[in-house]
């Protein structure tokens, strides 16, 4: 597991900024590769990321994006180790923003981003008690979802206000090909429709059927964004595809999925 040698922290400037100290991560037995110190800052207008260049031979490089560029973004929370994924319309072009944090230090800037969510979505921040209505709708949800999605919906993916539709839950699948050695193609995924966003809510990969996967990764896609929704079939099983446009850039998310998953999930996009 990646580790933090010391935790983000906010700097001193009046745009909420997230600052991230240098560190090294694992990556494979032995090895470690180096993230460079960046800091989101949060701004009316968009977010901005500055990032070190890793070698420390070149200037900072910056990116700014605008909420009603976003095709779609990402967040993952598994124990400590936290990463943001922002995909938005640049000059006709998909452009990637990525972050990587220590989740510890996830709270400090949730206000921000949850703002940030807000106008992706067109969405007013909701003014009443956040926390009473995540904790009200996870006891409803409870009772036709696994507990941890049951939770992790309202927690990470309905804080705006939003009207939640309905949702579908695929079990995770394992190809059966092999005997002795089993390789999970999909994770447990809960997709859940607003009225004005498409979440998807998986696990990382378990390289084992009896491991315990920790964590979540939200992806949310505006409604706004999608041009199409479509399937196509893979032997046993179907991949359900998200055509994402936005300025003249487009983007795809791909998702592989059982196919009475995909489609009860097109007879809910499709009412």
């Amino acid at each position: 597991m990646a580790r933090f040698r010391r935790n983000c922290r906010p700097a001193p400037v009046k745009s909420a900024p997230w600052w991230c100290p240098p560190d090294y991560r694992a990556q494979g037995r032995g090895n470690a590769r180096r993230v460079p110190e960046q800091a989101l800052v949060f701004t009316d207008d968009g977010v901005l990321h500055v990032q070190n260049d890793p070698k420390g031979t070149s200037g900072p490089v910056t990116t700014f994006v605008r909420p009603e560029s976003l095709l779609y973004m990402r967040s993952s929370h598994v124990l400590l180790y936290g990463r943001l994924e922002l995909v938005s319309a640049q000059g006709g072009e998909p452009s990637k923003l990525e972050m990587e944090f220590s989740g510890i230090g996830w709270r400090l800037m949730e206000t921000e981003w949850r703002a940030m969510v807000a106008k992706v979505i067109a969405v007013p921040v909701p003014d009443y008690d956040i926390e009473q209505m995540q904790k009200a709708m996870a006891e409803k949800l409870v009772l036709t979802l696994p507990p941890k999605f049951a939770d992790g919906l309202p927690r990470y993916g309905l804080y705006t206000g939003e009207t939640l539709i309905d949702t579908v839950f695929q079990p995770a699948i394992w190809d059966q090909k092999w005997s002795v050695v089993k390789r999970q193609i999909t994770p447990n995924t809960l997709l859940a429709l607003t009225e004005a966003s498409v979440l998807l809510i998986g696990e990382d990969r378990a390289l084992v059927k009896k491991s315990q996967q920790y964590g979540l990764t939200i992806t949310r896609i505006p409604r706004k964004a999608i041009a199409e929704v479509r399937s196509e079939a893979h032997e046993h099983l179907h991949e359900l595809i998200f055509v994402l446009t936005r300025d003249g850039a487009t983007a795809e998310r791909r998702i592989m999925l059982e196919p009475e998953t995909v489609k009860a999930w097109m007879d809910l996009w499709n009412k």
